[in-house]
């Protein structure tokens, strides 16, 4: 009896060794990546906030101010109804 005993605690001992080793050196490092991977995604969406919020300003302002709407249009290159449009070509700073 005393030996199925120890045999029992044995098999038990060698049974949590092997797990644990198992543990250590299959599943560690497949965490450790998705640690990692959790830490760039953490990254990319605080990143995505800050774009939100920059877009969320921007169209509050074009709600609330008229001279937000007319720089904007202007940029994309709209004019009034009319206006002339006079393009003036960059200088090629290549010819000389």
């Amino acid at each position: 009896m005393r030996i199925l005993k120890w045999a029992f605690i044995s098999i038990c001992v060698a049974g949590s060794i092997w797990a644990g080793a198992k543990i250590a050196f299959d599943e560690y490092p497949e965490v450790k990546r998705l640690r990692e991977e959790c830490s760039r995604e953490a990254a990319v969406v605080e990143e995505l906030k800050r774009e939100r919020d920059h877009v969320t300003r921007e169209i509050h302002e074009l709600d609330d101010d008229p001279r937000a709407v007319e720089r904007v249009a202007r940029s994309e290159g709209w004019v009034k109804k009319g206006e002339t449009v006079i393009l003036i070509p960059e200088k090629n700073t290549d010819d000389k």
